[in-house]
């Protein structure tokens, strides 16, 4: 033994103190009595799922692609959304918005997760279970996103399908409405065969007959909306005034669209935005006129910001009055001044003109943006709301066979492409419901495993578990190239990168099994279940609350002792 410093350091064996030892177990003292309090595993609801409009298990699709597993990250989303390769590059990604990385590095890149696990599930044909089909035929018209969402969860279901699409490719929105730059046509054309491949039938380029569609038998009604709203005006009717949906459509097909070097485009939704930059990519000066201010706005943030970008005018607070032919063979338009006053029956601040306040402009065509309303001619006679469906007889009287309206014929339920896949999948589970008397589990992931619906907060987070990282974002073309083009604005991100961003995740409220509370349990009471998770022993757990205090994932809680 010697001294350094002041300190001793001992040498040999010999200079260490006696000590007690016991050379036996604790087992026999159950410990567990003295606490107040103990914990319990309880997974609470991620903010990302909570908001999802598909109902996604986000944080489950995160942990399987982190480990690897693409196959089972294509099948966490395929329990609720079959086309991820569509919602991950269309959909506005609410589920981004409140994500607790914000916080601690930057948000988690879902969508680009989303899209990477979509594009594996149609590269290696990753498709459901499906049973024989032993329940009664049912038909679906309309291919959209709802209607193929619907005929997808029909046939998991064992019914035979039949689409009847009156376009001469099946897709409907996503087909000839959303332009290639935001989702490109091979995408859309490989998941309509991913849908063929379940046994699904499409047939297309025929329009049904009204009369057809009521002796078609159980039906999905699901053609979306495909009339543009009028603009009322004088003038309307005149050459070179064209809808929105139209025009889209046009360009979707290869169709001569030159319309002139500049256009004006009336209306503030997502159609408005997607006809603008379109204009921008076959060269014409196009301003977006809208009858609100930019806040009011319905379109999707992203879309109004890379349309400014993209060189696209804005003039708010205008609406037209009138369309007159110019002398010069173009168009003259008149706006008349808005301003806000009160609400409306929307609860939207109510535009309201103001008298004598007029501009005039020359353009060589208008595009009216304003909405889609559905075409009362494909709509069944007979058919009336009943219990959340439409009820359609041949007769006219509901009751022998049963159309069940989906995705924007549905009150609430077409908004969004994902809100249209999810519309599409319920609608199938009510029609089976009613034809087999079998009722569908809700398909809600995380209801079905018992998860809390409290939503996980980043105060709960043991953030020191994580490293403070930048996101793995795709790459982004640059404004004056992508208007050069209708390719995809957005990049994919590799396979790679979409691991390390799913790592990246927190994976709030959510336990995967880190083995933190495992190994730092200062009684040894935490031990790991055979097919996985752990079993507290309450007999010997004190509830010091370590596992709780130190779970990354805030998904342990103490509770008093029962």
């Amino acid at each position: 033994m010697k001294k350094t410093d002041g300190r001793v350091q001992f040498e040999t064996r010999g200079d260490l103190p006696a000590t007690a030892q016991s050379l036996g177990g604790t087992s026999w003292n159950r410990t567990g009595s003295w606490k107040f309090l103990e914990p319990l595993y309880k997974d609470l609801t991620p903010p990302c799922s909570h908001v999802c409009l598909t109902g996604l298990d986000v944080v489950a699709m995160m942990h399987k692609v982190e480990q690897g597993d693409w196959d089972g990250a294509a099948r966490v989303a395929l329990d609720v959304n079959p086309f991820p390769a569509v919602t991950g590059r269309v959909c506005p990604h609410p589920c981004e918005q409140p994500c607790n990385r914000k916080a601690y590095g930057g948000g988690v890149v879902v969508h680009a997760v989303e899209a990477a696990v979509g594009d594996h599930k149609l590269a290696k044909a990753v498709r459901p279970e499906l049973p024989e089909a032993v329940h009664p035929r049912v038909h679906v018209v309309g291919s959209g996103p709802a209607g193929l969402s619907a005929a997808v969860a029909l046939r998991r279901l064992g019914h035979p399908v039949t689409v009847h699409e009156a376009a001469p490719e099946a897709g409907g929105l996503l087909r000839y409405g959303i332009p290639a730059y935001r989702l490109p046509t091979e995408v859309v054309r490989a998941e309509v065969a991913w849908v063929r491949s379940l046994g699904v039938e499409i047939e297309t380029g025929r329009r049904l007959a009204r009369e057809e569609i009521e002796a078609l038998g159980p039906t999905i009604f699901a053609v979306g909306f495909g009339r543009s709203r009028p603009l009322g005006i004088p003038g309307e009717d005149l050459p070179n005034v064209l809808d929105g949906m139209s025009f889209l459509a046009g360009v979707r097909r290869g169709e001569e669209t030159g319309l002139g070097a500049e256009v004006a485009v009336v209306g503030g939704g997502n159609t408005a935005m997607d006809v603008a930059r379109t204009l921008r990519r076959l060269g014409t000066r196009t301003t977006v006129w809208y009858r609100r201010t930019e806040r009011e706005m319905p379109a999707f943030r992203l879309e109004v910001d890379e349309a400014k970008e993209e060189g696209v005018g804005f003039r708010f607070l205008a609406a037209p009055v009138r369309v007159e032919a110019s002398p010069t063979g173009r168009l003259l338009v008149t706006f008349v001044r808005m301003e806000l006053s009160g609400k409306d029956a929307s609860g939207r601040s109510k535009p309201v003109p103001v008298a004598g306040d007029e501009v005039t402009v020359e353009v060589d065509a208008l595009v009216k943006a304003l909405g889609e309303v559905l075409d009362d001619e494909v709509v069944p006679r007979g058919a009336a709301t009943r219990d959340g469906r439409v009820g359609v007889a041949p007769d006219g009287h509901a009751g022998e066979a049963e159309a069940f309206p989906a995705g924007d014929c549905a009150d609430g339920t077409g908004a969004t492409v994902s809100e249209a896949i999810r519309g599409g999948r319920l609608a199938a589970h009510a029609l089976h419901a009613e034809l087999t008397g079998q009722a569908v589990p809700a398909a809600a992931p995380l209801a079905d495993r018992g998860v809390d619906p409290a939503v996980a907060k980043f105060k709960q987070l043991n953030v020191a578990r994580f490293r403070k990282e930048a996101p793995h974002a795709p790459d982004v073309v640059a404004p004056g190239e992508r208007v050069a083009s209708f390719a995809p604005v957005e990049g994919r991100l590799p396979a790679a990168d979409a691991v390390a961003e799913a790592a990246r995740c927190f994976k709030c409220g959510t336990c995967v099994e880190c083995d933190v509370c495992y190994h730092l349990c200062p009684d040894m009471a935490i031990s790991k279940k055979p097919g996985g998770g752990y079993v507290i022993d309450l007999a010997h757990c004190k509830g010091c609350g370590v596992c709780a205090q130190e779970c990354p994932r805030a998904a342990i809680e103490l509770r008093k002792s029962t």
